[in-house]
């Protein structure tokens, strides 16, 4: 089978391996589509870093496909279904796992991303533990899955830290920067468990917010302000979330442009990732009291409520994506990610 290969900054290769064995307690999955995400390409264009202890590694974190094959312990009523994977493997041993934290896991594994092969192939075997069946509803959000379990994860972590500093605050103003997968869909969620709160999305490329409105303003159903970088206020959000993470195109770097926005007391939440230095006026931090989160992946716990979720996202998603070929990957794809976005949400790659 095909599959491309990272081995290091702007060292990636197509290349020839066999098709997977199967343990007992896995499936094969056909890949259908695969998302070039943002972090993969600056992995290749700046990295490695997250990969660094990974290499080589086939990338792709956000993918899925049809089960063709089980394993002799699988259900065999699987094969012919439609499914995207959870790419968070921990080992349920550790203290955080035991307290529920499986996304701070000392031997955490994640597919396409730290000691686990991804999705770039034309097959992947995964345990039956990491697939979340799709019905034909939801067969265009293959690729939105593991960036929607984050969303959700986001939006936890965040809530529940702001009731407790400000417990009597009933509706919030909430600015998200960067309308990638993660942050439309941080958006969406929070919409979804909170329509009290006012919520803006910003983007560098304001195409991709004309795209988004044009998509979701078909659906009553959200409430989601899209707002131009010269209209959004200074010292009024009460939680600022960074999604844009490394733009090579910015002015400057979301997660600082953000406190301008923050108001007394306020919360920013730094989602991207970043590759590198960042310079922060803690002086203005702590007359403010302003303050910085980090949150990394999601707990296993927000699996319950994907369903739930998904079924509050009626909109096609398709009209999100760009396609690309599996071949074109070396020579386009990784560009067209990084730098050449106006067009698209989120660039697949179709197996």
């Amino acid at each position: 089978m095909k599959v491309i290969r990272f081995y290091g900054k702007n060292n990636i290769r197509l290349e020839d391996m066999s098709i997977p064995d199967l343990d007992k307690n896995e499936v094969l999955i056909k890949v259908k589509k695969v998302a070039i995400t943002n972090i993969i390409a600056n992995e290749y264009f700046y990295g490695p870093y997250i990969t660094k202890q990974s290499l080589p590694i086939i990338p792709g974190h956000s993918f899925g496909g049809i089960i063709v094959k089980v394993g002799e312990e699988v259900d065999k009523n699987l094969i012919g279904k439609w499914v995207s994977v959870l790419p968070l493997i921990s080992c349920g041993k550790c203290y955080y796992c035991k307290a529920g934290y499986a996304n701070l896991c000392k031997n955490l594994r994640y597919y396409g991303l730290i000691k686990q092969n991804g999705g770039l192939a034309e097959y992947v075997k995964v345990n039956t533990n990491n697939i979340f069946i799709l019905d034909k509803n939801n067969i265009d959000k293959i690729t939105f899955i593991e960036p929607l379990l984050i969303a959700m994860n986001i939006f936890d972590e965040i809530t529940s830290r702001y009731k407790y500093k400000f417990p009597d605050k009933c509706n919030l103003n909430i600015l998200i920067l960067g309308a990638g997968a993660v942050g439309f869909l941080t958006a969406l969620v929070w919409n979804i468990f909170r329509k009290e709160d006012n919520i803006f999305i910003n983007d560098l490329f304001l195409s991709r917010i004309e795209k988004l409105k044009d998509v979701m303003n078909l659906n009553s159903d959200y409430n989601i302000n899209f707002t131009e970088k010269e209209y959004i206020r200074k010292d009024f959000f009460d939680i600022v979330i960074d999604t844009a993470g490394f733009e090579p195109l910015a002015l400057e770097p979301a997660i600082q442009e953000g406190f301008k926005y923050l108001s007394r007391g306020g919360y920013l939440i730094s989602v991207g990732l970043y590759y590198n230095r960042i310079e922060i006026d803690q002086g203005e931090m702590l007359l403010s009291n302003k303050s910085i989160l980090t949150t990394t992946f999601y707990k296993k716990q927000t699996i319950r409520d994907l369903p739930k979720v998904l079924n509050r996202l009626k909109f096609d998603f398709s009209k999100l994506v760009s396609k690309i070929d599996m071949k074109n990957v070396l020579s386009k794809g990784f560009y067209k990610a990084h730098i050449d976005k106006e067009e698209f949400i989120r660039l697949e790659v179709i197996c």
